[in-house]
């Protein structure tokens, strides 16, 4: 990508924020015949993150709720013990949490009469009729259970109750989760490109340092996308999760360098990834006479496309 028929700059850009809105100095305002490539060339963050966001235990119809945090096991385990109701400062958790070295999970003990509750993370997926098309994640804490009848915890009666060494409580089903957020990924809002990713992301941070320290991201190769936008002035850069929720940073500041390069695109399109859209490059219509034929299904959706927008610009025409 060094030797291109045009030019290039960086883009450098600050934040501490997980979503910010960068002004380039001038308005970029292109040709017809030119064409926009984008992409990340370095990032840099101190890894601030948090490992825990705040939850609510619920015991006994009464709320604890565990501020969010980096917590390792001891600092879980006090947080359990100890952290008071949220309606009753005399009323603590009390709940104690072991830690399986052979088996690698949780397991927790405690007292109460009626219910505890746990939270988990609803994951849309593919159909599934024992959850009602939703697969339950396990929580911090790796346990699972029946679900309770609001449907956003695991519940566990009074047959898990008892801190005797004959009691069983209740045993995590997965290892926990203590991680934190494994990998950034960055979305540009406001700039259109075209990409297979479900969230628009442009690239994937990954959190291989410790607490503390510095991510210091360049990729081995840039992957670069074809913007479809002819004038430029804003855009958002976005720090988002692997659901596209966007990622609590701390307020860690950090800074961000993307490549662009300017493309003269001349008779021809520029060597793109087809889409449906038909907004940039080639086309998935354009294969339909040919040896490599699209499926059925994309090409009777792209004709429906096409007709919708022949009425439109038929309706368009009538109006004046």
């Amino acid at each position: 990508m060094n030797n291109t028929n045009y030019s290039s700059i960086e883009i450098h850009i600050f934040g501490n924020e997980n979503v910010k809105t960068h002004e380039l100095s001038q308005h970029l305002l292109l040709p017809k015949n030119i064409r926009a490539l984008v992409g990340i060339s370095h990032f840099v963050m101190p890894n601030n993150m948090y490992n825990i966001e705040t939850f609510t235990i619920i015991k006994d119809s009464k709320n604890y709720t565990i501020t969010q945090g980096f917590y390792n096991q001891d600092d879980l385990t006090d947080a359990l013990l100890n952290t008071v109701c949220d309606d009753d400062d005399d009323d603590t958790l009390d709940l104690i949490l072991t830690y399986d070295t052979i088996t690698m999970k949780f397991t927790i003990k405690g007292s109460w009469t009626e219910i505890l509750e746990f939270p988990f993370v609803p994951e849309p997926t593919t159909y599934d009729s024992g959850t009602n098309g939703l697969v339950y994640l396990p929580n911090y804490f790796g346990v699972t259970g029946d679900i309770s009848g609001n449907n956003n915890y695991y519940f566990f009666d009074n047959s898990f109750s008892g801190t005797d060494d004959s009691d069983r409580g209740i045993e995590g089903t997965k290892s926990p989760d203590l991680g934190g957020t494994p990998d950034i990924f960055i979305r540009l809002g406001g700039l259109e490109y075209p990409t297979v990713n479900k969230y628009k992301a442009i690239g994937r941070i990954p959190i291989d340092v410790g607490i503390g320290d510095f991510l210091n991201f360049s990729p081995t190769e840039i992957v670069y996308y074809l913007l479809s936008n002819q004038d430029i002035l804003k855009f958002n850069v976005e720090l988002i999760d692997s659901k596209g929720k966007p990622v609590n940073i701390n307020n860690a500041d950090w800074s961000l360098t993307i490549v662009m390069h300017f493309q003269d695109k001349g008779p021809n399109p520029l060597p793109n990834f087809p889409t449906k859209g038909c907004t940039t490059g080639l086309c998935l219509s354009d294969f339909r006479n040919t040896d490599r034929p699209i499926s059925k299904d994309l090409y009777n959706e792209l004709k429906t496309l096409r007709r919708k927008q022949k009425k439109l610009r038929k309706n368009c025409k009538s109006l004046f």
